[in-house]
């Protein structure tokens, strides 16, 4: 189905909806040509019918050159074809992603595996490998050490299995769902638009397929020269990449060079601007409100949207706010509205709504004094507990925390304020001030203190902050009056600065030595055999011997002249 990103002109659903999805973005204040970007990539995104939450585009390979690839695993004999294929068949495992039966295995114990956005990144690489493959198979068509019966053999077994992959897929069209395991009611147009493309594609295919092996047929039969070959190949493959990249890279896509125009507040931002302090959040609701970047630009943002998601919050908001989630549909009504407890932890006190901004009075500020600890079990029911907390008196806390707060007796002091002075992302600066020792939260998004970020309390370092409600970070906090930062100053950072510096001194090092230890071997002193005497030495004469007929003293023949005739010239 190809994804978000490819056309999807020329299939029922586009025929049908086009228009009236251009009419409604348009209604929500879209340019036109935004509005028709927009439109476009909803129904393209609609036709996808696998079991990935989205999908921007498709990796394509190439039908013609799997079926090289394919063919060349019975010509080539030489052992890599078996590291390039087991090559490949890793890089699918991975793509795979948690539809691999021992995905949970790789996961958790394969280096690095958990830090892909997405796993199908990796079939890039496989993709290299199927090229290697398929040259590799095409070069040993032109060995004629090779014999002509197995050439002939790797071209029908290439052909059957790529090709017979096609034909089956084909065949069974008749018998799939084309759904994905999550969606229901899904109107006729998408069913139709999707079941007629996978035909299509498969038919296309095949043809893909048979041509290469055509061509590679009419060389073996002698038809063909090896020049016209590789050429014909080499056309074949081309146009095949090329028909499907202009799905994605269609002429709408491409745009005279233009200055894009700034982004203006709206009326609504205007308002909220006015606020004179800074320090507080905005949740814009008349859109996506964690796909649109709109009042990024002017607020800190409860939403918004990043390739690089922090996973801790990410999580909150698949779980509570975010009305994209969960895909399951075990939560259909995901509303951040109804989320209040959690929006108040967030420090959001302004929402962005169709009739303007609206304030919100019970937002909890950028930190605050809690009167109640919570303890959990684990990290599940610490997030599934933020449910129908009330975040402005209590805090949910993992119970491997506990000691960190053992010895703290929470009371109420009313006149206890805490509030933030100064805000840089590495630097976040508070005064606090209480009649007894309190627990704090911080509505900033928490980061393991071991990854770099350090506690200071009128200067001195003390223990670091704990996780809090999931999320967020909280603090013991003495009695008095007191200035607190928190300082992101890693200390992997900074040794990795010394090793790298240390590094670099090494290798300039290594470099200049290496090139003096050059020069020293080939400007070696001249041996003193050559200074001994550089007279020229007498040749002694050559031996002569004795002639033979017919030759010099030398050994060299000599030219005999012809007789001449009684005319004076020679016959």
């Amino acid at each position: 189905g190809g994804g978000a990103s490819h056309t999807a002109e020329g299939t029922q659903l586009y025929a049908k909806y086009y228009n009236s999805q251009v009419q409604q973005f348009q209604q929500r204040g879209y340019p036109a040509d935004v509005a028709r970007e927009q439109a476009g990539r909803s129904l393209s995104g609609a036709l996808y019918w696998g079991e990935q939450p989205f999908v921007g585009t498709a990796i394509y390979y190439g039908a013609a050159v799997l079926f090289l690839a394919a063919m060349g695993m019975f010509v080539i004999n030489h052992r890599i074809k078996w590291w390039l294929l087991g090559g490949l068949i890793v890089t699918l495992v991975i793509a795979w992603g948690n539809n691999f039966l021992l995905y949970d295995l790789l996961f958790d114990y394969v280096p690095f595996y958990n830090k892909f956005r997405a796993v199908s990144m990796v079939l890039g690489f496989g993709q290299i490998m199927v090229v290697a493959l398929a040259a590799l198979g095409v070069q040993k068509f032109f060995d004629k050490s090779i014999a002509l019966e197995r050439k002939r053999k790797a071209l029908y077994y290439g052909a059957g299995i790529v090709g017979g992959i096609c034909v089956l897929a084909f065949m069974l069209s008749g018998t799939l769902a084309f759904t994905k395991s999550a969606e229901t009611n899904v109107i006729p147009e998408i069913l139709d638009s999707r079941k007629a493309m996978f035909r299509a594609d498969t038919l296309r295919s095949l043809l893909f397929v048979a041509l290469p092996a055509g061509v590679l047929f009419m060389y073996l039969r002698g038809v063909l020269k090896p020049s016209l070959l590789a050429l014909g190949i080499g056309v074949i493959c081309l146009f095949d990449v090329w028909s499907v990249n202009t799905r994605i890279l269609y002429p709408e896509k491409y745009k005279e060079q233009t200055v894009v125009a700034a982004v203006n507040p709206t009326q609504a931002d205007e308002q909220i601007l006015q606020d004179p302090d800074p320090h507080y959040r905005v949740l814009d609701i008349t859109a996506g409100p964690f796909t649109d970047t709109r009042a990024s630009f002017f607020h800190k943002s409860v939403g918004g949207y990043h390739a690089a998601k922090l996973g801790r919050y990410q999580e909150v908001l698949e779980r509570y706010l975010d009305p994209a989630y969960p895909k399951d549909g075990s939560r259909p009504n995901n509303n951040p509205v109804e989320h209040a407890n959690i929006l108040d932890m967030l420090n959001t006190k302004y929402f962005i709504t169709q009739g303007g901004p609206q304030q919100r009075a019970s937002n909890l500020g950028n930190a605050w004094y809690v009167s109640e600890v919570e303890y959990v079990p684990d990290a599940d029911a610490e997030l599934e507990a933020l449910d129908n907390l009330n975040t402005a008196t209590t805090v949910v806390i993992d119970e491997r925390y506990r000691d960190y707060l053992s010895g703290l007796t929470l009371q109420r002091d009313p006149s206890a304020s805490i509030r933030l002075t100064s805000y840089h992302p590495d630097t976040l600066t508070y005064t606090s001030s209480a009649n007894t020792e309190q627990l704090a939260v911080f509505s900033e998004v928490y980061y393991p203190p071991a990854k770099g970020w350090k506690v200071l309390i009128d200067g001195e370092e003390v223990a670091p902050f704990v996780r809090a409600n999931y999320v967020v970070r909280a603090l013991r906090v003495p009695a008095g009056q007191h200035t607190i930062q928190f300082i992101f100053a890693p200390d992997s950072y900074y040794t990795g600065k010394q090793i790298a510096l240390v590094s670099s001194i090494l290798v300039l090092l290594g470099a200049i030595g290496g090139i003096g230890f050059y020069f020293y071997r080939h400007r070696e002193l001249p041996p003193a055999t050559r200074f001994v005497d550089e007279r020229p030495v007498a040749r002694a004469a050559p031996t002569r011997r004795k002639a033979t007929p017919g030759q010099s003293a030398t050994g060299k023949p000599i030219a005999r002249r012809k007789p001449k005739s009684k005319g004076g010239k020679r016959k």
